[in-house]
């Protein structure tokens, strides 16, 4: 498949030197001492309500089974049911309560609700904080990216493409594959199979006690809730980010929902979504007094969901995608076959190194010249021609990030991590018989994972950079 090359290259973009330390100082130092504050109080008296709210929703449906309003009742647990996404992502911060070990309990459960493992939304949520509004890394943008045509938004609103993703990673991941999943660090894995096993046994072990039990409970009072309340989900999920800038402005890439008291309730507080993009640490219960600091700085602050979701429809397209999207189909309709043929034809190129951040020790031109010395080994070989069209580009962007930052909180003897990833690229000029010109374009391309102490950062961009060269060598045969 060809990419049109302007349309990858957007991490440069993305971030802008010192920008984000400057908004993290827009709450003076002494209200942010309060903000952080955690309370096992407040997480407990939340935690259950939201149990009280369940257990009234599987009242209403009881007394409701075999009259008219069965439907609300239904989808009242459905609600409520699918708000336990802001337990579980309030607790994977680690500050719905001050002890760990309860934001672990109560996280899980959660997710068992939701049928999500907890453990794996952890890395896939960390990965979206630490990349937010970054079409090449933001998982939530990878795994799903926004509509781009009035069907797609639909459909997306179905939640199928939910319950596939589900179904895929539990299967997956309870197998150990990790394929595409590359921003979960290598050490956090096991724990992430172990979880999903974990949820795949209690499934197995509640169907099998309902088929002994001969009861439909399960399907009553939690399954068909669940599936009528995800719609509802997967569109209050998209006003979070859906039409607000792709960079890392935490003012400008988040939107906050005001909505009314009820949704701000169910849902943790998480509508005070940009508050909470730029200041993760801060708990649920304090989240709203840190909304009256930011509000005059904040560019998307909407009154409603329903209001967001009508602007947000309205700007869609009726029938075909967006013209970027078109460019993308026709570079698509070239035969499959054209990858390999393109890779096999590369005989000189130049090679561009993209060092976004100084690592330790080793430099762009160390990188380089690593680079150039394995495309010769391959076979046939690629050699360096200066000023050649054909390129061969190795985006390097690993930044070094506190321990202290990914667990959320401190703890002595804390080091540094160097948290990204790289990328290697094939570019070629091509020509396409519906372009009216040859145009630059990715024709190969692959990307791993970094998380590794800082200090030995440098060892680990070298073995990746090895690992893609070897699948470069084996895509061109």
């Amino acid at each position: 498949m060809l990419y049109p090359a302007a349309m990858l290259d957007v991490r440069v973009e993305w971030r802008a030197p010192g920008r984000r330390s400057r908004q993290m100082r827009l709450i003076p130092a002494h209200a942010l001492r309060v903000f952080y504050a955690k309370s096992n109080l407040h997480g407990a008296t939340r935690t259950l309500a939201h149990a009280a709210l369940l257990a009234a929703g599987v009242a209403l449906i009881f007394t409701a089974r075999g009259r008219w309003w069965l439907p609300a009742a239904l989808l009242f647990q459905g609600l409520v049911l699918v708000a336990l996404f802001a337990a579980m992502h309030e607790c994977v911060h680690y500050s719905a309560f001050r002890s760990r070990r309860l934001n672990e309990i109560v996280a899980w459960l959660a997710g068992l609700g939701i049928l999500y493992s907890a453990t794996y939304y952890r890395q896939f949520h960390f990965a979206h904080h630490r990349y937010a509004q970054d079409p090449a890394r933001d998982p939530e943008l990878l795994a799903a990216p926004p509509p781009r045509s009035r069907r797609a938004y639909w459909w997306r609103a179905t939640a199928l493409p939910y319950w596939k993703a589900r179904l895929t990673n539990l299967v997956a991941l309870s197998r150990g594959r990790f394929t595409g999943l590359e921003f979960v660090p290598v050490a956090a894995r096991p724990e992430v199979v172990r979880s999903m096993r974990a949820l795949a046994g209690v499934l197995a072990l509640l169907a099998l006690a309902s088929l002994v039990l001969r009861t439909d409970a399960l399907v009553w009072y939690w399954l068909l809730p669940l599936v009528l309340g995800q719609p509802f989900l997967r569109l209050y999920l998209l006003s979070e980010h859906t039409g607000c800038s792709e960079d890392d402005d935490g003012l400008t890439n988040t939107r906050t929902t005001l909505s009314t008291w009820p949704v701000r309730f169910l849902m943790w507080n998480l509508p005070y979504h940009a508050e909470h993009h730029l200041y993760p640490s801060i708990p649920f219960h304090h989240l709203p007094a840190a909304h009256r600091w930011l509000r005059p700085h904040l560019r998307y602050v909407a009154t409603g969901y329903v209001s967001v979701q009508r602007a947000l429809y309205r700007a869609l397209p009726k029938g075909a995608a967006l013209c970027v999207l078109a460019t993308l189909l026709v570079a698509a309709a070239a035969p499959a076959a054209t990858e390999s043929a393109a890779l096999t034809a590369l005989r000189h190129v130049t090679v561009v190194v993209d060092l976004e951040r100084p690592l330790e020790a080793m430099t762009a031109a160390d990188l380089s010249a690593r680079l150039v010395d394995a495309l010769r080994r391959t076979e046939p070989p690629i050699t360096l021609a200066e000023g050649a069209a054909d390129r061969v580009r190795l985006r390097v962007f690993v930044e070094p990030v506190s321990a202290t930052t990914l667990r959320g909180f401190w703890l002595p003897f804390s080091g540094t991590y160097g948290v990204g990833g790289v990328r290697l690229a094939v570019e070629r000029v091509v020509t396409h018989e519906n372009a009216p010109r040859a145009f630059a374009a990715v024709v190969w391309q692959t990307e791993r994972a970094v998380g590794a102490p800082w200090r030995a950062t440098d060892q680990e961009v070298v073995r990746l950079l090895d690992e893609m060269v070897g699948e470069l060598r084996a895509a061109r045969r």
